[in-house]
């Protein structure tokens, strides 16, 4: 009874203290929101650090629920190349690795991407990869490639663009994203990405 009892407070104990740091965490963010809109002088360094603290906030939400949905999960395998997936993309910023013969990680990211058009994919394996910003259309290894290089080629400019004649493979590409774009076919995924680098404007 005793141990009972004692197990119940301590459960108690950390879920007051949480209780606490959230509050505190969403009283800072507050105060913060209040300030941009109250001072005059300094907005655009106001605005930056309540952008900091919201996403510093969402960041630690988003690995707590990573690691409860892996909890729940029961397939290993599945949970330990994840693990690997997400090295990549903490190191890479994203997740669409080169298509190449022998590479386990590669092949175990096709297989999740033909899996989820077959409808065998679980619903909680899809969000933690959407974590990610998991590309599932085809040619996705092919497609982030072409964006890297066209992100380097841009680097320092306000618009990016490379023409046929800079480079007739990424001046064809860029023409071909622009064009989906216009037609409504990009995907949320690609279109942040190329509004990130310019290629488009964001609306």
């Amino acid at each position: 009874m005793t141990t009972s009892s004692s197990f119940c407070k301590s459960v108690n104990v950390r879920l007051a203290t949480l209780h606490v740091m959230r509050s505190v965490v969403g009283s800072r963010v507050a105060c913060a929101r209040v300030a941009a809109r109250s001072s005059s002088s300094r907005p655009a360094l106001v605005s930056m650090r309540v952008k900091a603290m919201s996403t510093s906030t969402e960041s630690a939400e988003d690995e707590a629920w990573i690691g409860h949905a892996l909890v729940e999960l029961e397939d290993m395998e599945w949970k330990e190349t994840y693990t690997q997936l997400r090295e990549y993309y903490d190191r890479e910023q994203h997740s669409s690795l080169p298509e190449e013969a022998g590479n386990e990680l590669s092949t175990w990211v096709r297989a999740q991407r033909h899996a989820r058009h077959e409808g065998k994919l679980g619903d909680l394996q899809f969000k933690l990869l959407n974590v990610m910003d998991f590309d599932w259309e085809s040619g996705a290894a092919e497609w982030m490639d072409n964006y890297l290089k066209v992100k380097s080629a841009c680097e320092g400019k306000e618009v990016c663009s490379v023409s046929r004649k800079e480079d007739p493979v990424l001046g064809s590409w860029l023409s071909d994203q622009r064009l989906a774009h216009r037609h409504h076919r990009l995907s949320k995924l690609r279109t942040r990405l190329l509004e990130d680098i310019n290629v488009i404007s964001a609306k």
